[in-house]
């Protein structure tokens, strides 16, 4: 049965599914990314799940796939885990307590667990071969989330700062740390100085009323690594709040806080 299981899934950054706290490791991506969506949305039909994951077979061939695929999630996890509709429907057992980072974005008062986040980006840079419509939902819900992040994280970022409030961060950032920043700036509740994202170049712009250094750790287009232990070391010396990204390195490198 699948009383009392708990799943913990991870969207945001790199995907992680977790069943009573112990991480899933599923070898076959493409049945790791079907089971990844189903965990999202709860329901769907099996002609959903033929046409974005086997739209390059016959439909024969899809069906088998799926039905293949399914067999092989409930031997992984268990075979309650999942419920069938007839013929047409898959659903999660409702009996199963699931827990998505994304559902942070609709909740109430989650605006401090937001910003505790190091990951943003909805199942970065997380592909599949010969899948456009898994693409397609991929971006579609990169979009979404971005537009969500700005929403929730700017009324939570503006109570971090009063007005005057100066903020020092670098050309390196995604756009969903730079853009809340931008809107927090032509408000006029904070000034900000945009540098490279170096010790010297944090050096040179601190004032006397720098409330906030905010540095990733490293660049989403590149992949170089900055120096954020030196970089908070310098906050930490001043009395000022450090935030870094960590969405690109977060699971690949040490990170020790």
């Amino acid at each position: 049965g699948v009383n009392r299981m708990k799943v913990e899934v991870h969207f945001l950054g790199q995907p992680e599914i977790l069943i009573d706290h112990v991480r899933l490791t599923i070898t076959q991506k493409k049945i790791e990314a079907m089971l990844l969506y189903i965990l999202f949305n709860g329901t769907c039909t099996r002609d959903e799940l033929v046409a974005i994951f086997w739209c390059d077979c016959d439909e024969e061939g899809a069906r088998g796939n799926l039905r293949n695929s399914l067999y092989k999630i409930r031997n992984l996890i268990g075979k309650y885990f999942l419920l069938t509709g007839g013929r047409s429907y898959i659903s999660l057992n409702p009996e199963v307590e699931i827990f998505r980072d994304t559902d942070l974005f609709i909740m109430e008062n989650s605006e401090q667990r937001l910003l505790e986040l190091n990951r943003f980006c909805f199942l970065d840079k997380y592909y599949l071969k010969n899948c456009p419509g898994f693409e397609e939902w991929v971006c579609s819900m990169q979009n979404t989330y971005e537009r969500l992040l700005r929403e929730r994280l700017l009324p939570a970022m503006r109570g971090s700062f009063k007005k005057g409030d100066h903020v020092i961060t670098t050309y390196a950032e995604h756009n969903s740390v730079l853009r809340p920043l931008y809107q927090l700036e032509k408000a006029n509740i904070i000034t900000l100085s945009i540098t490279s994202p170096t010790v010297e170049g944090i050096k040179k712009n601190l004032q006397k009323n720098t409330k906030m250094i905010i540095v990733t750790h490293s660049s989403n287009v590149t992949g170089e690594i900055y120096p954020i232990a030196e970089i908070g070391k310098l906050a930490h010396e001043n009395g000022i709040l450090m935030m870094s990204d960590t969405a690109q390195s977060a699971g690949n490198l040490l990170i020790d806080m």
